[in-house]
């Protein structure tokens, strides 16, 4: 790595540049003598911007609850193919705006189409509610029609907001077509486990094919200088991880 890249990368990044101007702050400080209690402090708040924020930290949290997704699943088979959305922002305003989907709606839209092609006699199911008027399933089935997938393949469920929602009202499609309830299901692998609970309780039997890997392997032992990157990982990590104990304690998976 040359120096450009490191100032780049890392001093120049703006949680780098909080987590170095906290530093010398504290350095500055302890000049003062404000004692054991601040001391401790500014070590505690070192310390947890690291855990938070230093991609050597985050990584590894984000592969051991991905890993188990990693690699094609030996259920995998000609059955109905049920992708979640990731999310599309909202300057979304009609079908064709495509470009608007999040990176995590695109790459599970992406292993949907493969999928479907690699199972050409498969309908696919899309879950994904509305910001505003569009709603996300209609965004992804424009998508993959476009990409040459029947449309008559194809069906959405706009109307749910969250994975429990998603589970249900694909639950309502598949009965109206008296399909199994056998799934491909495609989703982020780090929301793999909490999708196919929910849906395994809905009486789905899932195959889960996980997309959208976060975690980096073999990172480097000194990138433990705070990311801006690696504090984005682990905000979705802890929205998964709380997400997961809501749901166990309101008895949705």
């Amino acid at each position: 790595m040359s120096l450009t890249s490191l100032i780049r990368d890392w001093i120049l990044d703006p949680l780098g540049m909080l987590f170095l101007f906290s530093l010398l702050l504290m350095l500055l400080l302890a000049r003062k003598r404000f004692g054991l209690w601040f001391l401790l402090g500014s070590v505690a708040w070192l310390a947890l911007m690291l855990f938070v924020s230093a991609p050597r930290i985050v990584n590894p949290m984000l592969v051991h609850f991905e890993q188990r997704y990693n690699e094609t699943p030996a259920c995998l088979a000609e059955r109905p193919i049920v992708m979640l959305g990731g999310g599309v922002d909202s300057r979304v305003e009609r079908i064709e705006d495509v470009e608007h989907m999040q990176k995590a709606t695109f790459v599970r839209a992406v292993a949907a189409m493969e999928l479907a092609k690699q199972y050409p006699n498969t309908q696919l199911f899309l879950a994904g509610g509305a910001l505003r008027e569009v709603t996300e399933a209609s965004v992804i089935r424009h998508f993959l029609v476009d990409a040459g997938i029947d449309k008559d393949r194809v069906y959405e469920e706009g109307d749910s907001g969250n994975t429990f929602e998603n589970a249900q009202n694909i639950k309502v499609l598949m009965n109206q077509r008296e399909l199994d309830f056998d799934i491909n299901l495609v989703t982020s692998a780090l929301h793999m486990q909490r999708a196919a609970a929910v849906f395994e309780k809905q009486g789905f039997t899932v195959c889960p094919i996980g997309v959208d890997f976060q975690g980096i392997h073999n990172v480097p032992n000194f990138a433990l200088w705070p990311q801006s990157t690696a504090l984005m990982k682990f905000d979705l990590l802890l929205h998964e991880q709380i997400a997961m104990r809501v749901y166990k304690f309101t008895g949705r998976l």
